[in-house]
């Protein structure tokens, strides 16, 4: 409960007091109403598909008895002894309302059932008082109409009671169950392209299979994969959910644990279920990608245009002349940001000696820059739609990953004494909210279009720019400008993907750009949130010289990163796990020894510390008693091959970060892994797993 001291809301007369209930009473009545449409959706959907069951068994049942009185069955219009088993009448077209499928032996991959028109079977002579009138031989010449599969849900490399438990559970939910087994992983990328499932249940934890190429290949088919294993460890959890997969089942497994699992990942699938059941809309070609995007773009920051007094908040911010009694006065009208400055004044990151409980205190401790930063992103989170509208785009995922770039571009501003690291920390935060306005108002071409990041391994942007012609940080650059943010804010979220355009120190200083890409490509390689891909790109030189992150700093600057993203998706009642937001492992006091040449690569470092390894270049002592566990080769800058330590190297995994230039021949250890450019993290991450 809060306690209010004397000017607060104590002293406000009855009007105020009113007008702040009949707010409240708006924003609830609007959140139950919202409720209350989803369930009773959700239940008249459920009642849908029950009713259809019933009247299928019930259909079945009554043609089979009017077959035998009749002496023939309507499926065909052929006729039928009364002793004949009756034919199966033609399935509705439904998505989950045909039968379940048979049973499907350990090991056997069914065939996809045929789509298009089923062909009628050959007539056969009966006596002419039981051959149908013209009018049957009419109907039962046309061709019934297509039928729509159920969904299927794919199982592979799994036990036989693993999957008699998921073909049971399947079955209560109208889906079939398909089955690959011996770890063949070309038979399970087949059986990916041919059955086209809504589900997917890998073994990876043991498995033969490596689950990188199948959860890339399934992401790019809107396909929901879920990983199985025995004694899954934090670092599986991280790496699953990297990887794409909605979730991991410990096994032995039971109905409980996989009936809630196959219905999330169904509702991945109801976008696309929906557009196998209806027409798709066709462009009759008067509005290219590029003018969609660019409609969009002038249309969203309307759409997207912040409350009163959100708006109001910022503009008294941005003057410099503002007061906190008058910034206090405003905030009290808006019940939910009030809160919201009492929450974060009093949290462990600002909290002092005394606790803060009136809006003014909490102004004064904040500061008016990060005031301003709080109610934007407050104002950005609670418009854009936080429903998962594809399962190629992570949302949650993606507001973690904003988070952390703008905590460690807070975190750099502050290192190198910026004068505002406030500023550098919204910057951070919107550097990618072109995403959301795509996904937002474009979501069924934004799925498309990442889907050519795990079918072309490209970046997100390139994607974007094959796809649509413009990418998302032109399109964050011209919505910020329609915000009136800051110039050095809407210049960072333009710049975030040009280092050419960006100054790293040196004469021109430093720059609020500067710290956002730099924190982009740490966000992505400490692998905090989903950018949708997790190509990193190397920092500068010059940004290494001025930033002392090496040796013993780099561990406590990741786990304070860290702590600072959780501290603000914890005040943005995010559900953090969701997210793919996982503690960082202990220091395992591994050794990695990096064959760089004279450029080291600090993102390298960053990757392993954050992994619990100890990280050792070519151009530092070698000396390792035990031998490194791991030595990579970086071929990126023209490193050389060698010279790494002997001692423990026959045990050590080799992997090798291919540049531009591919390495000569017998070059390299014959063991050695491989990595294309540009280097994928994950790929790194799966590869050193084993």
């Amino acid at each position: 409960m809060l306690h209010f001291s004397a000017g607060g809301p104590d002293t406000l007369d009855a009007d105020q007091r009113r007008q702040i209930e009949e707010q409240l009473r708006r924003e609830l009545k609007s959140k139950f109403e919202a409720e209350k449409k989803r369930r009773d959706a959700e239940a008249a959907q459920a009642r849908e598909v029950q009713e259809e069951a019933l009247r299928r068994e019930m259909k079945q049942k009554l043609m089979a008895e009017m077959a035998k009185e009749y002496g023939f069955n309507l499926a065909d219009g052929q006729g039928a002894s009364a002793s004949a088993p009756a034919a199966e009448p033609p399935p509705v077209a439904m998505p989950v309302a045909e039968p379940p499928a048979a049973a499907v032996p350990v090991g056997e991959v069914r065939a996809a059932p045929a789509k298009g028109p089923v062909a009628a079977p050959a007539a056969e002579k009966r006596p002419a008082a039981a051959r149908p009138g013209p009018a049957r031989r009419q109907a039962a010449a046309r061709a019934p109409a297509p039928v729509l599969r159920p969904p299927v849900i794919l199982v592979a490399d799994a036990s036989v009671e693993t999957v008699k438990i998921i073909r049971r559970v399947a079955q209560g939910e109208g889906c079939q169950t398909q089955v690959v087994q011996g770890g063949d992983l070309r038979a399970l990328v087949e059986a990916l392209a041919e059955q086209k499932p809504y589900v997917l249940f890998l073994n990876t934890l043991g498995g033969a299979i490596n689950p990188l190429p199948v959860c890339r290949r399934a992401r790019g088919l809107d396909v929901a994969v879920v990983l199985m294993g025995q004694f899954p460890s934090a670092e599986d959890v991280l790496t699953a959910s990297k990887m794409g997969a909605v979730g991991i089942l410990v096994e032995p497994l039971t109905p409980e644990t996989v009936g809630p699992k196959i219905i999330s990942a169904l509702a991945f699938a109801k976008e696309v279920l929906k557009r196998e059941l209806t027409f798709r809309r066709v462009d009759a070609g008067t509005e290219s990608m590029q003018e969609k995007v660019e409609r969009v773009m002038a249309e969203a920051a309307e759409v997207m245009a912040f409350p009163h007094t959100a708006s109001r908040i910022v503009e008294i911010c941005n003057r410099p002349d503002v007061e906190a009694e008058e910034l206090a006065r405003v905030a009290e009208t808006d019940a939910a940001i009030s809160s919201m400055m009492l929450k974060r004044a009093n949290s462990a990151a600002y909290a002092g000696s005394s606790r803060v409980e009136t809006v003014r205190d909490a102004i004064v401790r904040l500061g008016y820059r990060m005031i301003r930063s709080t109610v934007t992103i407050m104002s950005v989170f609670a418009l854009s739609d936080a429903e998962e509208k594809s399962f190629v785009f992570n949302r949650l995922g993606h507001w973690v990953h904003s988070l952390a770039v703008g905590s460690l571009a807070e975190a750099l501003a502050r290192v190198l004494h910026y004068r505002n690291p406030e500023d550098a920390f919204l910057a951070g935060v919107l550097h990618d909210i072109g995403k959301l306005v795509l996904d937002d108002h474009l979501h069924e071409d934004y799925a498309q279009a990442a889907r050519l990041v795990g079918v072309k391994h490209t970046s997100m942007r390139d994607a974007e720019q094959e796809y649509f012609g413009i990418p998302h940080d032109a399109v964050g650059h011209h919505v910020a400008l329609r915000w009136r943010l800051p110039e050095e804010i809407t210049e960072a979220i333009a710049k975030h993907h040009s280092p050419a355009e960006i100054a790293f120190g040196g004469d021109a200083g430093w720059t609020i750009e500067a710290f956002v890409y730099a924190a982009d490509q740490m966000a992505k390689v400490l692998m905090l949130g989903d950018s949708a891909d997790f190509y990193a790109a190397q920092l500068p030189a010059a940004f290494w010289d001025h930033v002392p992150l090496d040796g013993n700093l780099l561990r406590p600057f990741i786990h304070k990163a860290f702590d600072r993203v959780l501290e603000h998706v914890n005040w943005l009642n995010m559900p953090a796990d969701r997210a793919g937001l996982f503690p960082f492992p202990p220091a395992n006091h591994k050794g990695v020894y990096v064959v760089d040449g004279n450029t080291p690569d600090r993102l390298l470092d960053l990757f392993f510390c954050g992994r619990g390894y100890d990280v050792l270049h070519s151009t530092e002592s070698p000396d390792m008693p035990s031998g490194p566990s791991i030595i990579v080769y970086d071929l990126r800058q023209g490193g050389g091959v060698g010279p790494y330590p002997a001692a423990g190297a026959a045990e050590a995994r080799i992997v090798a970060l291919q540049g531009e230039t591919p390495a000569p021949p017998g070059a390299l250890p014959a063991n050695a892994r491989v990595l294309p450019a540009p280097l994928d993290y994950v790929l790194l991450l799966q590869t050193i797993a084993g």
